[in-house]
């Protein structure tokens, strides 16, 4: 076998018209060429569950410290300092986080976002003051959707949600987002005055930097919620409007008390329609899970129209009628894609992921901050094996 294998040692002494030579050529490419598949195979696989298990518990691992952090500063600064300070500090905070869960959506998971409409980045809506996001509800991953709105007008930390009511009594989570300015609702659709009141009032009388995302379906759209869909062709009927098969009848209270609330706080609504395209063949709306683990499976297509508050109603009769048409034309876009795989119309634009400056200080300062958390939980996993 020495003998055979001692000429690969010096390539020059080949002989191309000697069979043992050109065998033992073929033998050693085809040993090189599994060897490297099986080593490639290797990775691709470890890489898969990299992304699949370790990417998710290490959103939820540092979540948890960031909201205890987050949660101290406030009840140590509620004696100290001015109000407006706690908030401009919270939002601060609140903008890190986020850049580092944009970090993993954008930059890890490689998807790709196309926008339509007006551009988000341009100069108009970077100073553009308080405003009010309408979205349609498909997914988990429409709330980064709102980062990545918000992201690119300057205004990430001052983003805030209108939230189911039960959300509330998720431990942490719920008492986290109640600081933070974010709004619950009832499922019918109806605030709770005695929460609800007060959070606007904050944010009215200080003069908080707000960007509210409202979701006016109440509920995720899915082929499979046939409860939800059922209440909405109900709630069609009522009105006497067509029964939508893409989305769900939006209700109107929500937005008609923010907006008669916070009127002069405000100066635009975004009206936002989101379109999502599996790349990797499968047929089914993509949720967080998928899109970080899987790579460059998912395209964003994000419709983005300005509408100044005069355009909008003030009375409640109006103003739904406004909202029926305006979520009319998401149905209308949701269909057409459904359809005929066609997205929205004009000319679109293609939005890399935020540059690593934006995003990697924000990804190692949060990774420094709950690093004692993570040491602390292994160090008991360890102790219990």
């Amino acid at each position: 076998m020495t003998e055979q294998t001692d000429w690969l040692k010096d390539v020059d002494n080949l002989d191309p018209t000697c069979p043992l030579h050109m065998n033992s050529v073929r033998a050693y490419l085809s040993v090189r060429t599994q060897l490297v598949e099986s080593v490639m195979n290797i990775i691709t696989t470890v890489s898969s569950y990299v992304k699949t298990f370790f990417i998710p518990l290490m959103v939820m691992t540092t979540s948890v410290p960031y909201f205890c952090i987050s949660i101290m500063w406030r009840m140590f600064s509620k004696f100290i300092f001015p109000e407006q300070i706690w908030a401009k500090v919270d939002d601060s905070m609140y903008s890190i986080y986020q850049r580092f869960v944009l970090f993993l959506f954008e930059y890890v998971s490689g998807a790709e976002l196309i926008f339509y409409g007006v551009d988000p980045c341009s100069v108009e809506l970077r100073g553009s003051g308080n405003i009010i996001y309408l979205f349609n509800h498909q997914s988990s991953l429409d709330w980064v959707v709102g980062d990545m709105l918000a992201v690119r007008r300057g205004r990430l930390g001052s983003l805030r949600y209108i939230l189911k009511d039960t959300l509330q009594y998720v431990p942490l989570y719920g008492f986290y987002f109640y600081l933070h300015g974010c709004v619950y609702v009832r499922r019918a659709g109806r605030f709770r005055p005695e929460i609800s009141g007060q959070q606007l009032d904050f944010i009215k009388n200080f003069n908080v930097p707000t960007s509210f995302v409202l979701f006016p379906e109440g509920t995720r759209f899915s082929a499979n919620n046939k409860h939800a869909s059922e209440k909405s062709a109900q709630f069609a009927k009522e009105f006497g409007v067509a029964i939508p098969e893409y989305t769900l009848l939006p209700r109107v209270r929500g937005l008609y008390w923010i907006l008669n609330h916070l009127r002069e706080n405000l100066k635009f609504v975004h009206d936002v329609t989101i379109l999502y395209e599996r790349l990797d063949g499968i047929h089914q709306i993509p949720n967080m899970l998928t899109t970080v683990c899987n790579w460059r499976s998912t395209r964003i297509h994000i419709k983005l129209d300005c509408i100044p508050l005069y355009d909008v109603p003030r009375d409640e009769v109006p103003l739904r009628k406004w909202l029926f048409e305006r979520f009319a034309a998401k149905e209308n876009y949701l269909k057409q894609f459904n359809e005929n795989g066609q997205a929205f119309p004009g000319e679109p634009s293609y939005f890399k992921p935020l540059p690593l400056r934006e995003t990697l200080p924000s990804v190692l300062l949060v990774a420094f901050l709950t690093m004692p958390f993570m040491v602390t939980q292994w160090l008991d996993v360890f102790a219990f094996l």
